[in-house]
């Protein structure tokens, strides 16, 4: 879990940097079809096509906002082709920072593409950045944290074209972002170890942000440039940076020395996620002047169709649930662990893998789901020997279908009364509003993600199961 550290005092810029999470566009992905979709528009065209002029982006064919099948997303009437940029925005419109530092160089900073980046937004905005804000920019505290300062500044500055893209931001109330979530939707989670890491998050990130305010000799001053915001305003503009912001590059060894940078794009960060078969790949362009969206999908995507990426593509549930607020289906990057097993007695059960593979593929037909079976399930390794006997075998699936037997027994509700919980939330969601929304929506995130768990571990004791029985029956035939 990523917990956002307290931002330090400037005494302490050469301490080590978490490294940067930030979401990162792939510039690869599968090519699989997908689904049309009827969105609903969200967003008056003009307006929205006005925003998208003040911001300089260029965009082919005509994009609008709407709200589809995951939600809120842009979307293209037109469709597209392989190949096809279909949004592009000048990052004079970003907000950009250096990635994650040892040291903060004067002279690299000086002569860097991103100080130059600062001055085109300030020309671009209209404003100017306050010395204070410019130390922080510059020095060595975590990416994130700096990003959610110049956020804030952005947002309550006089930059009109940053009051219009933050009022296009979710509140605290209607982010999905756990690190928003109160107590009481955390344990929604049924997962307890999640629940504390992002409860924890928040409150150091909070006690981070009021420590240095007070302690850093500009702190007074940094908080009068930001306007005031409370350390619930800064979580706020933290989880907006981890759930929105993305990851990438300036420049190519060939023309300099290339420069990590962690950046919030205008529009960008309104993309949906899907997991296996995106229609679009995001980066920054070979000049190093604009973030561009381009079609990855071989036959292209059909008109109506939303533009979609993947946030990340080796993300387990876990991983989507604690820094984005959702998960995703037969994930097969997903795993579970047998909270009544240590590991001594995991290693006693750890399965053949030559022998339990054939009846894993014979169950679960769904190759993302058997994936994550097959991961999550203790496998026996050259380092334990030679693989053990037949009933050696039944004795150690039967330890692992009691353990995951335990697992979902340890939950508070069955699967069968989550999908009935989801499926009255669902029917009853449309009429809620503002606050009453938030708090559906995040219900309805935490019940997805306890139901994909308790799937993923019923499958697998299906699938144990099965591999008990038929071990049990060859050690029967052997003994006879």
């Amino acid at each position: 879990m990523l917990v956002a550290p307290p931002l330090p005092s400037c005494h302490h810029r050469a301490a080590c940097i978490a490294a940067s999470r930030l979401r990162h566009h792939r510039r690869h992905a599968p090519h699989a079809p997908f689904a049309a979709a009827s969105p609903e528009r969200i967003a008056q065209d003009q307006d929205f096509r006005e925003l998208l002029s003040l911001c300089g982006a260029t965009h082919e064919p005509t994009l609008y906002l709407g709200r589809g099948p995951f939600g809120r997303g842009l979307f293209l009437p037109s469709g597209a082709t392989c190949a096809q940029v279909v949004l592009s925005v000048p990052l004079r419109y970003a907000l950009v920072v250096r990635g994650d530092l040892d040291d903060a160089d004067p002279d690299a900073i000086e002569t860097s593409r991103v100080r130059r980046l600062h001055c085109e937004w300030e020309a671009a905005a209209g404003v100017e950045l306050p010395d204070s804000l410019r130390m922080v920019l510059d020095s060595t505290f975590p990416a994130e944290q700096r990003l959610a300062l110049y956020l804030l500044f952005a947002m309550r500055s006089q930059s009109q074209v940053w009051k219009r893209l933050g009022a296009l931001l979710p509140d605290r109330a209607t982010c999905p972002s756990p690190l928003l979530w109160n107590d009481s939707e955390l344990a929604e989670l049924q997962d307890t170890a999640l629940g504390v890491q992002c409860s924890a998050a928040r409150q150091t990130a909070s006690r981070g942000f009021t420590g240095f305010l007070e302690t850093w000799p500009l702190g007074k001053e940094l908080h009068e440039a930001l306007g005031h915001p409370t350390a619930d305003e800064f979580v706020w503009a933290l989880s907006m940076v981890q759930s929105r912001g993305m990851a990438d590059q300036l420049g190519n060894e060939k023309d300099a020395p290339v420069e990590r940078i962690a950046m919030l794009v205008p529009f960008a960060d309104m993309s949906n996620h899907i997991a296996y078969d995106p229609g679009f790949s995001g980066a920054i362009n070979d000049a190093s002047d604009a973030f561009v969206f381009q079609c990855c999908r071989v036959d292209g995507v059909r008109p109506g169709n939303e533009l979609t990426v993947s946030y990340r593509d080796g993300a387990s549930n876990v991983e989507l649930m604690r820094k984005y607020g959702f998960c995703t289906p037969r994930n097969r990057n997903d795993w579970f662990m047998l909270g009544s097993l240590d590991p001594g007695a995991t290693r006693a059960a750890a399965l053949d893998p030559a022998r339990f593979g054939p009846v894993a593929a014979a169950v679960i037909a769904d190759d993302g789901l058997r994936h994550a079976v097959l991961s999550s399930i203790p496998a026996q390794t050259p380092a334990d020997g030679a693989a053990s006997s037949v009933l050696d075998q039944a004795s150690r699936a039967q330890s692992l279908r009691d353990a995951m037997a335990a697992e979902l027994a340890h939950y508070p509700t069955t699967l069968a009364q989550d999908e009935e919980q989801l499926r009255a939330l669902e029917s009853s969601s449309a009429a809620s509003e503002g606050a009453d929304a938030g708090r559906v929506m995040r219900l309805q995130a935490a019940l997805r993600y306890r139901m994909e768990r308790k799937r993923l571990i019923a499958q697998a004791m299906a699938c144990v199961s099965v591999y008990a029985n038929a071990v049990a029956k060859v050690a029967a035939r052997q003994g006879r």
